[in-house]
């Protein structure tokens, strides 16, 4: 009876399963964070000219987390299959602490979002504004133009402001906004501007990042929650052991049964384990539940 107070319990087996079936999934966030975080951070990249710095702290703290994730993981598989109470309550403060980085970082990551327009703005007027005076500036509006098949900002106006006229875009236009060419002559300008397309593009990108995250979050959150309940079953479990294996050490040296020199008391509990029997099937089950 004693001996089968000792061993795991059916819940705290089913804790364990699940905790284990959510440390492959956990895993698998974990690609997942390093793909989007990946994914968006190239995106910002081919934009990089137009993008404050600032824009890409989230994607590259993503991916940092995602490498992390696989540490975090085998803390959670070892404690989980070992039944390790250390090694589960690693996982459960790693795990909350990324959970609230995560939190952190796709609240800022809608905060960004809000701010891209505003941004681009900027970015566009000082980058217009430079055409011509600085290659950088030039050869980033050309591939902008060229890839989302636009003309300035908001449209080929926006380029009287820097060539002072307007009506000739054969003369006044970057080439770039050129549509198609016949006889070596500008016959069609892109009168769409590049702005809500960029802006568009960098919405999704942000969107997509921030909506991962926090998704990912949720589901490491029922993690913290499944990896305490086990750590807390555990040291009870451990609790239990020690407070039984005391409760049976004084019983036998005040009532003396097991080593009683009465023969007849002998024959009486001869069906009884001994002293050492029973020490060393609980020094054995220890080590199912016990570091």
């Amino acid at each position: 009876m004693i001996l089968n107070m000792l061993e795991p319990t059916p819940s705290m087996k089913c804790i364990r399963y699940i905790l284990l079936s959510f440390n492959a999934l956990f895993t698998l966030t974990g690609v997942l964070l390093i793909s989007v975080g990946s994914t968006v951070n190239n995106i910002y990249s081919d934009y990089a000219t137009f993008i404050e710095s600032r824009f890409f702290s989230p994607s590259i703290i993503i991916i940092s987390i995602g490498c992390l994730v696989f540490v975090i993981a085998s803390f959670g598989c070892y404690g989980a299959f070992k039944l390790s109470v250390a090694a589960i309550m690693i996982f459960c403060s790693l795990l909350a602490t990324t959970f609230l980085i995560e939190m952190m970082v796709g609240l800022v990551g809608y905060i960004l979002e809000d701010q891209i327009e505003n941004m681009l703005v900027k970015t566009f007027d000082e980058l217009i504004a430079q055409y011509k005076n600085d290659s950088v500036a030039t050869n980033a509006i050309d591939a902008l133009q060229n890839e989302l098949f636009c003309c300035g900002a908001e449209g080929p106006n926006d380029w009287s402001t820097i060539t002072g006229n307007n009506s000739s875009y054969e003369t006044s236009l970057p080439i770039s906004c050129c549509a198609f060419f016949e006889n070596d002559t500008c016959a069609a300008i892109k009168m769409m501007g590049c702005l809500p397309q960029l802006e568009f593009l960098l919405d999704q990108s942000s969107f997509l990042l921030s909506s991962t995250v926090l998704m990912v979050a949720f589901l490491q959150l029922l993690g913290v929650i499944f990896a305490y309940r086990l750590g807390r079953q555990l040291r009870e479990q451990k609790t239990l052991r020690d407070r039984l294996k005391w409760e049976v050490k004084e019983n036998v040296i005040t009532s003396n049964i097991y080593v009683s020199p009465n023969p007849i008391l002998q024959s009486e509990y001869s069906h009884l384990p001994s002293y050492s029997e029973l020490f060393s099937s609980i020094d054995v089950n220890e080590k199912v539940i016990n570091n």
